[in-house]
């Protein structure tokens, strides 16, 4: 998934970019210049675009400010709502090792031309960011962004004493070498040292292990889980029915249909289901375990009347729902509940 065509990239960077011209005094037009994308399509839900687009985007932005530290003032500028709902899993996190893993692991889905790569070495943490795709001339650009950004971000959510710990017990290391405007921002980063063999984060492991005063499991677990579900509509699985079970969500009692699903996979409906008979199945199946597995989770919440968990799942008439559920699992929906939450 590393094709520069491939639409993977969050709009929010894309948009951040923007506004600091704007701020700047440079019109979006000017920063949009070549890059085949609208500002109405980039504040569309959800909208990604390709890493060429954005890369002509940064290359924009970069000449028409002429400012060769905006890389460094965009990543300090950033804050946690940025990343989404991976921020939202940050935050929920227990300690900054679970942070560290979650970045590794779902990075892909925000910034796909980097990747992480987490070790110890002594008493020191090394997280390593390589470029996925080589960036040329947007290189230094590129990694002072990014390793500005990830700092900013990890340091938002710890306590003022974690974060100052963090502070005082981090290095930044980049592969390129020092430029005048690093000294100006001194006092916002840890020590860097320049040159190096690659961009790393290095700080005592001990940091690992410091506690999130946001953490909360349970929203950590549903954050996770939908991030497995953005990684694969995105394509970072090779299973066709994984992908096609994460876009099966219900809106307003309706999931998407195979026509649907098709085009949002950017196949034909012939070919998905021939892909999806490769793997010993087919959408209808798929749909009926997306469908069973929704009431399941609904049913756990005693207050939801179960004529309404009907409508929520696609089931118009709910002596059909109930049919369903029974079918299922063997009993009915009411039996279900009792079963798991106990009698009222």
């Amino acid at each position: 998934m590393n094709s520069l065509s491939h639409a993977s990239v969050s709009a929010i960077y894309p948009l951040s970019m923007i506004q600091f011209a704007v701020e700047r005094g440079v019109s979006a037009q000017r920063i949009l210049n070549n890059a085949d994308v609208t500002l109405e399509q980039l504040h569309k839900p959800s909208a990604r675009i390709t890493p060429m687009q954005q890369a002509v985007i940064s290359f924009n932005l970069v000449t028409e400010l002429g400012d060769p530290s905006v890389g460094l003032e965009l990543g300090l500028r950033s804050n946690i709502t940025k990343t989404g709902l991976m921020g939202f899993g940050l935050m929920s996190c227990a300690t900054f090792r679970e942070v560290s893993d979650l970045g590794v692991r779902y990075l892909k889905t925000r910034v796909p031309y980097f990747t992480l790569s987490k070790s110890i070495e002594g008493d020191l943490a090394v997280v390593q960011a390589r470029e996925v795709v080589p960036l040329g001339p947007l290189h230094q650009f590129g990694f002072d962004h990014f390793m500005a950004e990830v700092y900013q971000i990890c340091r938002a959510f710890a306590n003022p004493q974690g974060s100052a710990e963090a502070h005082a017990h981090t290095e930044i290391w980049f592969d390129s070498p020092e430029q005048p405007y690093y000294a100006k921002y001194a006092d916002r980063l840890p020590r860097l040292r320049f040159g190096m063999p690659s961009n790393q984060f290095r700080f005592s492991a001990a940091l690992l292990d410091v506690p999130i005063p946001t953490a909360n499991p349970i929203s950590a677990q549903l954050a996770f889980e939908e991030c497995e579900r953005e990684m694969a509509l995105l394509g970072y699985t090779q299973s066709v029915t994984d992908r096609v079970l994460a876009l099966l969500t219900s809106t307003g009692g309706q999931y998407p249909g195979l026509d649907v699903a098709a085009e949002r996979l950017h196949l034909s409906a012939r070919t998905l289901k021939r892909r999806l008979a490769e793997e010993n199945t087919t959408f209808g199946d798929l749909l009926e375990e997306v469908r069973k597995r929704d009431s399941v989770q609904l049913l756990l919440n005693a207050d939801r009347a179960i004529d309404e968990i009907a409508a929520r799942v696609g089931y118009a008439d709910p002596a059909n729902f109930r049919r369903a559920f029974k079918r299922w699992t063997g009993v009915s929906p009411s039996e279900y509940r009792t079963q798991q939450l106990g009698p009222k």
